[in-house]
């Protein structure tokens, strides 16, 4: 099995960042509204398929998914490809 750095790489970034939202009080209260938790995921992918991970921010929480680990019923409204420049 070959491990793929830059994935793993970008897993850990995105694992960093969703630990500094789940830890840091100041961090949350943007996730919160007078309507409730702002819920939403974002997803990085790269045509080769190298990178492959997302972040999901669902009702306070935080957490880093592999991509192709989604469950089938994720709704995947907007995805927008890595392209290098």
């Amino acid at each position: 099995m070959k491990i793929n750095y830059l994935n793993k790489l970008t897993h850990i970034a995105l694992w960093m960042m969703a630990l500094q939202f789940n830890l840091r009080p100041s961090l949350k209260n943007y996730m919160k509204s007078a309507d409730g938790w702002t819920n939403f995921t974002i997803g990085l992918k790269t045509a080769s398929g190298n990178v492959n991970q997302a972040i999901e921010f669902q009702n306070g929480r935080v957490s880093v998914l592999n991509l192709s680990r989604l469950p089938m019923n994720h709704e995947k409204k907007r995805w927008i490809p890595c392209t290098p420049m």
